[in-house]
């Protein structure tokens, strides 16, 4: 774990991206790792681990094929980014992470208040929009995609209007399963993003399901009450709820003007380890990355698409129940918790994780533009766009399915718990440790960690301290060491930086990335297609035809009493287009809706949606789930 000034943050996590994505040999883990995980190893996250950590890999691979292709100028190394877990943040950098949140809050809002009087600000502005397209964003097939760009379109609006600089953080769920209100992330301390609501004694929600008309009647949380604690005690709630659940009672209620002045509310929270444990824990995410090997399945059981499942919330609806309260119960206006955005952060780690198990045949979506295909509509295909203006512009399908493609993405996820015991991480550290040989002293140097060892720096400069070896004491005075009193020679001591600093600051220029492990054969990823089906859904495929690749795989050099043995060697593999799926689809008829579609451009469409908000309540007659 990294600790240091927020000021430096953005040049040692540059570096860690680059030492990822140069040091390490490629590896295809889809095709070559066995994944024989234990009871044991499943439930405790080390399972996880290991699969995120292949993830990292996969994704170092993928970004290497793509520069040596000469098509991903937009996602050079040394403009990585590292999203990282909110409790292995440094204090600093989650109270800067809470301060850059407080900006949006407080910035002027992109829309027309014409249109929607409710939204005072952008971060109102990110509330109402999905408001706007929920129905067109959940049990479809741009689920998985575009909340992937919401979300890096919030992380963008933290930099760019509110000057973050720090990594952009995720919440994994299976560390707070038995106790989430005691989580640094929902603690109530100041490097938290507030704490429970105020208890008040009540029944547990009722979720009443829209394609199954199955009632799901959840445990009580431990709140339902005001925030009463933290950086966001004080938050005001303005868009009106839309489709909020209720205690006790399987019926739904909303506002009569959820984009109309008069809503305006404090921030509800009712944190439930129950939802937690039942649904969000380390088994949940493990089974559904390696049990669904299509996107079909693959997001009808992380949404618990009801078509598919009876009576599950799946890890998507349990993260954002185990928050529950007003605004994180209602799907159309869960964004005005701080807490949806590392919660969905997570639900993208998951879906990266997944993708790039087999990125070559994970690249497609399923399904139509339309909650579970109510009322009917046509097939969606990585060609279609979706929108989210005036936050961002349009963007196609398929250029939002790789991180690393440039267009516009350019990030991974680490998990320090496994990945930093890889040989990258000990490259950074050597990288660091080995220039520490000009101040001498440690006087005004603070400390970075890497694992079990510090390194000293000074913070204003980046120059490294180090305390030199020059004898004394019961050993005689050294006469060969350059900096020492008794030094004999004529050697001088050149001061030394952090990358990014100093003279390295200005003359420094990026790897290319060349690997150092074992050469591959791929001669690219396959572009995705689509195939429609007759069931209101579309199958991914690739249609680049064979593909053989070399595969390398990497395995653990000792197998210790009770871990999984990871195979090792070399084989030939041969991978082909994938085949249609077929699945349910909806037959119920649904109210109308008047949210916008994804795939509309511009800010006509938000006003459209916005001038057919009281439709889309009107016609909302049963639960969407998050």
């Amino acid at each position: 774990m990294l600790v240091v000034l927020n000021a430096r943050l953005c040049t040692l996590w540059a570096l860690l991206a680059a030492l990822l994505f140069v040091g390490a040999p490629p590896v295809r883990a889809a095709a070559a790792v066995k994944r024989d995980f234990s009871e044991g190893q499943i439930d405790n996250g080390e399972a996880l681990s290991q699969l995120s950590t292949e993830a990292l890999q996969s994704s170092q691979q993928l970004h290497k094929r793509l520069v040596a292709r000469g098509a991903n100028s937009g996602c050079t190394v040394d403009k990585i980014r590292i999203r990282r877990e909110w409790r292995t943040l440094p204090k600093s950098e989650r109270r800067a992470f809470i301060a850059a949140v407080k900006c949006l809050q407080s910035s002027p809002s992109l829309l027309d208040p014409a249109v929607v009087p409710a939204s005072k600000t952008l971060w109102d502005d990110f509330v109402a929009i999905h408001l706007f397209q929920t129905g067109n964003i959940h049990l479809t097939a741009t689920f998985l995609t575009w909340h992937r760009y919401f979300t890096w379109t919030y992380e963008q609006k933290l930099r760019d209007v509110c000057g973050y600089k720090g990594t952009f953080p995720y919440w994994e769920w299976g560390l707070d399963v038995h106790n989430p209100a005691g989580s640094p992330v929902f603690d109530g301390s100041d490097t938290s993003l507030s704490g429970n609501g105020a208890y008040s004694p009540h029944e547990g929600l009722w979720i009443t399901q829209a394609f199954s008309g199955n009632v799901l009647k959840l445990q009580p949380g431990t709140g339902s009450g005001c925030v009463t604690s933290g950086p966001f005690k004080d938050l005001k709630v303005r868009l009106g709820t839309v489709v909020m659940p209720q205690y006790g009672n399987p019926n739904w209620t909303g506002s009569a003007n959820p984009l109309g002045e008069g809503n305006e509310r404090c921030l509800k929270r009712d944190l439930n380890a129950w939802v937690a444990s039942a649904f969000t824990s380390f088994r949940n995410t493990t089974e559904l990355i390696l049990e669904n090997n299509n996107v079909e399945m693959f997001q009808a059981i992380m949404q618990a698409d009801d078509r598919y499942v009876v009576g599950q919330l799946g890890v998507h609806g349990g993260g954002h129940y185990t928050i529950g309260g007003d605004p994180g119960a209602d799907p159309f206006i869960s964004p005005g918790d701080p807490g949806f955005y590392l919660h969905h952060a997570q639900i993208d780690r998951v879906f990266w994780i997944w993708q790039m198990l087999d990125f070559q045949h994970r690249q497609g979506v399923w399904g139509t533009s339309t909650l579970q295909n109510m009322p009917p509509s046509p097939n969606v295909t990585v060609e279609d766009t979706v929108d989210i203006s005036p936050l961002n512009g349009p963007v196609k399908i398929k250029d939002l399915m790789n991180t690393v493609g440039g267009s516009p993405f350019c990030y991974v996820y680490f998990k320090e718990s496994l990945d930093m015991k890889t040989s990258t991480s000990f490259a950074l550290l050597g990288l660091i440790a080995g220039t520490a040989v000009a101040k001498t002293d440690l006087a005004g140097c603070t400390r970075t960690q890497m694992g079990n060892t510090y390194v000293y720096y000074v913070p204003d400069t980046g120059e490294i301290c180090s305390l030199l070896d020059c004898g004394g004491g019961r050993a005689p005075p050294k006469t060969t060491v350059p900096g020492c009193a008794a030094y004999e020679g004529t050697a001088t001591v050149t001061p030394s930086f952090l990358p990014g600093f100093g003279a390295a600051a200005s003359t420094s220029t990026p790897s290319s990335g060349a690997s150092t492990g074992p050469a591959s054969t791929t001669s690219g990823v396959g572009q995705a297609s689509t195939t429609p089906t007759a069931t209101g859904g579309s199958s991914a495929s690739t249609s680049s035809g064979e593909d053989k690749t070399q595969v390398t795989s990497t395995g653990i050099s000792s197998n210790p009493p009770g871990k999984t043995v990871i195979i090792t060697g070399t084989k030939e593999t041969t991978a082909g287009t994938s085949g249609g799926s077929s699945g349910a689809s909806g037959s119920k008829t649904q109210g109308s809706s008047g949210s916008s579609s994804s795939s509309t451009a511009g800010a006509a469409a938000v006003t459209a949606a916005a001038k057919g908000a009281a439709g889309l309540v009107a016609g909302a007659v049963a639960y969407l789930a998050l």
